[in-house]
């Protein structure tokens, strides 16, 4: 077992949030988003993934507010546009692989073959399961992506059902991920990465 520091956190963590502690204290630009964390030097996959609650909204503006003009109450607005999925993060991967596969036919997909699909779309920078080699770390952590999967379900964008589990995309859910799509430019539920590079996946129960 990972020894622990005295607030509980085993080692390898706590390495990884001074590292994350030390990047962000060096940055030159502000971070705003979940992106602009990621992209720090000594931010890890697992601390993007604690600290993605801690940002309102991945579609939020959070330019600093400006008073007295007339795109205020417009930005105001903006402040509640629903979450978004960031850019080739492992949530991302996992609502275009559902949306894909769900404008195929296919009403749910089951947890291994949504892992295998979602590795196999190329859309997610980080490792989704779990006996990956790009989960493993230097200091010993091992970072999954499949932990993205609580939020989409707590944000009621993917549905969890049955046993063994069966997830599916909320009608939210369909929305969000048509949204994930324009913002990628990929041109359509296959994307130029699946018709170039991959061939349809057939999947089976």
């Amino acid at each position: 077992m990972a020894a622990q520091q005295p607030g509980g956190l085993p080692d390898h963590q706590t390495r990884a949030l001074s590292a994350a502690y030390t990047g962000v204290c060096a940055a030159k630009e502000p971070v705003r988003t979940p992106g602009d964390l990621a992209r720090l030097k000594g931010v890890g996959g697992w601390v993007v993934d604690v600290m993605e609650d801690s940002f309102p909204g991945s579609s939020l503006d959070l330019s600093p507010p400006r008073s007295n003009t007339p795109g205020e109450t417009g930005r105001k607005n903006t402040r509640n546009k629903p979450y978004v999925p960031r850019l080739k993060s492992a949530a991302y991967a996992i609502m275009i692989t559902l949306y894909r596969e769900m404008e195929r036919g296919k009403e749910f997909m089951m947890r291994q073959e949504l892992i295998d699909a979602a590795e196999a779309s190329g859309l997610s920078e980080h490792a989704i399961g779990s006996n990956n080699s790009r989960n493993s770390r230097n200091d010993g952590y091992s970072y999954t992506g499949w932990n993205s999967m609580k939020k989409l379900t707590n944000k009621d964008l993917v549905k969890k059902k049955s046993n063994p589990a069966k997830y599916y995309l909320t009608e939210k859910g369909k929305e969000t991920a048509r949204d994930c799509l324009a913002r990628s430019g990929l041109d359509g539920p296959a994307g130029p990465l699946t018709a170039a590079s991959h061939p349809a996946v057939v999947l089976s129960d």
